[in-house]
């Protein structure tokens, strides 16, 4: 009989670890704090010389996925929207070093 029991404290404490780390080993979207805290920093480095649409962001672990679509003003030539672009890249991934961008 204490087998049973010691059996169905065993089980919950599985079943506990399992639902508190199986969010983490699926790609699930970033927390909306986390996402928040990225589109204030694009939008920052943005300000009037670009914009970006498309937001995705998905986590695996500790490791962050971000994806987005950057547009730049129809006058900004191609050599600095690729600047630009290197620029936000590093700029998030030294706020968040988890991030792949």
């Amino acid at each position: 009989m204490v087998s049973f029991f010691i059996a169905l404290w065993i089980l919950g404490i599985g079943f506990r670890v399992i639902k508190k780390s199986y969010p983490a080993l699926l790609d699930q979207r970033a927390e909306p704090e986390l996402e928040a805290r990225i589109k204030k920093l694009i939008e920052d480095f943005c300000g009037e010389e670009c914009a970006y649409h498309k937001l995705r962001t998905r986590q695996a672990g500790a490791k962050i996925h971000l994806d987005f679509h950057l547009q730049f003003k129809p006058e900004t030539s191609i050599e600095k929207a690729h600047q630009l672009s290197h620029q936000l890249k590093a700029e998030l991934e030294s706020k968040f070093p988890t991030a792949e961008v």
